[in-house]
């Protein structure tokens, strides 16, 4: 009946592409649900309460107290990903982190919606070299491809590049040795650090995946 495909049709209309309706953008403005890219979301969370909720006691602030974080909403693999644009906090270990079940993740609530707190995903593979950098993870698949030099929306400073913390702690094992954890900075750059060293560049940049 026309009434029928009147329906369909403004189903098909209205429906968005965050199938949660998550905080942010509804609808991708760039790439789709495999890989996108939705916008910036404020108001979230700030960073004292998210340490608070992670009970992340280890490391330093880079940012004053209860600053609000500015996070960029992605789509990956069919999940919704929320990343900030600057770490939480720097002078922080891999096993610091994983100490809180940071590493692979800790289910939170905020404002009643549930993530899982966890660390990004720096390569395709578990265990890797900086050969593997080129593609893969959640890294290369965010930040990478939609920096601006690859027809994207961010720039250097939407993704902190350099400073303290701005070695972003990832979840995988280096091959540089069974006791360094892989860390990312900048666009493409790939190196392994001890899970024990918490110098001022080790960064704890977590990533909130909507439940």
């Amino acid at each position: 009946m026309l009434a029928d495909r009147i329906r369909m049709c403004s189903f098909r209309l209205s429906k968005k592409d965050d199938p949660l309706g998550s905080p942010g953008n509804q609808d991708l403005i760039l790439g789709d649900m495999s890989a996108g890219y939705f916008g910036t979301v404020n108001n979230l969370v700030t960073n004292t309460q998210l340490t608070n909720l992670m009970g992340m006691t280890a490391g330093t602030l880079l940012d004053a107290e209860n600053t609000d974080v500015t996070f960029h909403k992605f789509a990956h693999k069919g999940r919704i990903l929320f990343i900030p644009s600057r770490p939480i906090k720097h002078t922080i270990s891999w096993d610091n982190i994983q100490s809180q079940n940071g590493v692979k993740g800790k289910v939170i609530s905020i404002d009643a919606n549930m993530y899982l707190c966890r660390l990004m995903t720096g390569s395709r593979h578990y265990y890797t070299s900086n050969n593997s950098m080129a593609n893969g993870g959640e890294w290369y698949d965010t930040f990478f491809k939609f920096h601006t030099t690859n027809g994207g929306a961010l720039t250097d400073s939407d993704i902190y590049v350099d400073g303290n913390g701005s070695y972003t702690l990832c979840q995988e094992v280096h091959s540089s040795g069974i006791a360094n954890r892989v860390f990312r900075q900048g666009r493409t750059y790939m190196s392994g650090v001890a899970s024990t060293s918490g110098g001022s560049l080790a960064g704890w940049r977590p990533v909130l995946e909507v439940l």
